[in-house]
């Protein structure tokens, strides 16, 4: 059963999405059990939400295969901003 390109990319960079996005919770509640956990903002999870809605943009619109990968990059990289900014707020709060 041979696979298209494009959903190679897309089962990869959602295996990556989800890893990551596992990989930060698990980290975020362990600096909540450490420490003061400030409330989280909007802006926090509003971006969570678009870079997930980014995501699954690419598996509804057919697109060519280059756009695909951008898309799915960008989505990856602002959850991996947005998660790194949360943790940088509790350790700030926390020293």
């Amino acid at each position: 059963m041979a696979f298209s390109l494009d959903l190679l990319l897309l089962i990869f960079f959602t295996a990556v999405y989800v890893f990551l996005f596992v990989f930060y919770l698990v980290k975020l509640s362990r600096l909540k059990k450490e420490g003061e956990a400030p409330k989280a903002q909007k802006a926090f999870v509003s971006s969570v939400i678009v870079s997930a809605l980014l995501l699954t943009l690419t598996y509804l619109v057919p697109m060519d295969t280059w756009i695909l990968a951008l898309m799915d990059a960008c989505s990856v990289l602002s959850l991996v901003i947005v998660m790194r900014e949360r943790i940088g707020q509790f350790k700030k709060e926390n020293s």
